[in-house]
């Protein structure tokens, strides 16, 4: 049988197994050299190199590749484009202490790198955003403070006229109080507004439309959810500043994650949304109530939901106070009367809630016009997704992962290819990532993927000649959440 015409490529290039400690690159490059963004170069930085080597591999302006003329991202981006370059911010800081920036979010050696040959494909006009939603209780600019962005970016400003913005695309954050009843801080969210979103028959949620009243969000007002998803609307809260963007790089942190069993390109793109009360994360009650929060029936594990949705709408301490105490004396009673399953929070191999809506935001960032409409099938933007799997978050991911540093960049323009690939990598496998799956399955899959075999991958490494050299020979292996052991691992049925 012939191979596709279109078949999608991925890049995975083999690199060192830390950062640079500084984001120059290590020698002044060619097609540079009427064009310095750098007044100093680090000669370790091999993560730079790794992209550009990827770049190369993957033919990006081939007939101009190691002259001053090279512009790898020119046949994406054009003089005067938007581009979005959508990080991995999710978090600050861990509620785990071993836990470091460097598995949690996306180093700014990957981010500036990517950024310097934007902005040599812009030709010094255009506009360039930087911007995630993190989550609920994140300090965006804590970790605007820890990676120096507002310096670095003052820098790069000083050298180009394309326009740099760095934005924080949430309407508001939560902080918890004495006892961690939440409480809403306001933020000035996306300068250009917002766009809600309704997919209706579209989303992936249209066969369960009937349950939408059990949806919800750990830590978020359940009647917020139900105004985006009801009676067969399923609405979303777009940010303005992402859906003008022409190109849209994703920039994913490769990491196991409790509710999703691997995050990176395709999840990454939640963090375009102003709300996350248009989120399902999962939905209420066990398998046998239709819900997907836990396995097996359980009062206590009920009441624990109840109480955690009573926190994000309380006001009052001493409510607080005695929510506090009953959640703690449910948490106690566990060790005695252990639960039937440990599941809890949708944060398990049976969650069917997060891939749909991943599925969903996926399905608006490429058919969405800039003004939110739906009309035709065709995608709008440009995709481009480099993934950081330097160092990797394994075990408890997405926000209290161990560091496991394994030395990788993936490169593609297919992100169901990427994470297909990103899933092999970790010794997963994608039949049991429900996020790939339920792509695989969507009209997201413009390139009618159906499995390893409609992915051409390209590598430095020379064990990695063909999908099927790269599954045998590769001998990295993630550890995954406690609650996805034995539910995701790659087998020899695979």
């Amino acid at each position: 049988m012939a191979k596709k015409s279109n078949i999608p490529k991925v890049v995975l290039i083999e690199t060192i197994l830390n950062y640079p400690e500084t984001i120059n690159p290590p020698i002044q490059f060619p097609e540079f050299k009427n064009f310095e963004l750098h007044e100093k170069l680090d000669p370790e930085n091999e993560i730079y190199r790794a992209i550009r080597n990827a770049f190369k591999l993957l033919d990006f302006d081939k007939k101009n590749i190691n002259t001053e003329e090279w512009n790898p991202l020119s046949e994406m981006i054009k003089p005067g484009d938007t581009v979005l370059l959508k990080p991995n911010f999710v978090l600050h800081k861990s509620n785990r202490k071993e836990t470091s920036k460097e598995e949690l979010i996306t180093h700014p050696s990957v981010i500036f790198a990517v950024l310097d040959y934007v902005i040599l494909a812009l030709r010094d006009k255009g506009l360039v955003i930087l911007g995630d939603a993190p989550i609920q209780e994140a300090d965006f600019n804590e970790i605007i403070n820890q990676l120096n962005l507002d310096n670095i970016l003052k820098k790069y400003k000083s050298k180009t006229n394309v326009k740099i913005e760095l934005l924080d695309f949430r309407k508001e954050r939560s902080v918890n109080r004495k006892y961690r009843e939440i409480q809403r801080i306001p933020l000035s969210g996306d300068p250009r507004g917002y766009c809600t979103i309704d997919l209706g028959k579209n989303s992936a949620f249209s066969d369960i439309s009937n349950q939408s009243s059990l949806f919800r969000v750990t830590n978020y007002d359940k009647k917020k959810m139900v105004n985006f998803h009801n009676n067969g609307h399923h609405k979303y809260l777009i940010a303005n500043s992402v859906l003008q963007a022409d190109v849209v790089i994703s920039l994913p942190k490769l990491k196991t994650h409790r509710k999703a069993g691997l995050t990176c390109a395709l999840k990454n793109l939640i963090g375009i949304n102003g709300s996350k009360d248009c989120l399902p994360h999962h939905r209420k009650g066990s398998i046998e109530e239709g819900g997907d929060e836990y396995l097996h029936m359980s009062w206590r594990k009920r009441k624990y939901s109840d109480i955690l949705e009573k926190r994000a709408q309380i006001k009052n301490s001493l409510f607080g106070f005695f929510l506090y105490v009953l959640k703690s004396f449910i948490i106690l009673t566990e060790k005695i009367f252990p639960y039937k399953d440990p599941f809890k929070e949708g944060s398990w191999y049976g969650n069917q809630t997060v891939p749909r809506t991943v599925v969903d935001i996926n399905y608006i960032i490429k058919y969405a016009s800039k003004k939110g409409n739906l009309t035709r099938l065709k995608p709008k933007r440009k995709f481009l997704s480099i993934t950081d799997a330097v160092i990797v978050g394994e075990k408890e991911g997405p926000l209290c992962p161990s560091k496991k540093a394994i030395g990788y960049i993936l490169i593609s323009r297919d992100f169901i290819a990427n994470d297909i690939v990103a899933a092999l990598l970790a010794r997963f496998s994608p039949k049991k990532i429900p996020s790939i799956v339920f792509s695989l399955n969507s009209q997201i899959n413009s390139n009618n993927i159906t499995n390893k075999d409609d992915i051409e991958l390209i590598s430095n490494n020379p064990d990695f000649s063909d999908m099927d050299s790269f599954i045998r020979n590769n001998s990295i292996k993630l550890e995954p959440s406690e609650c996805w052991k034995n539910h995701i691992e790659l087998t020899d049925y695979d």
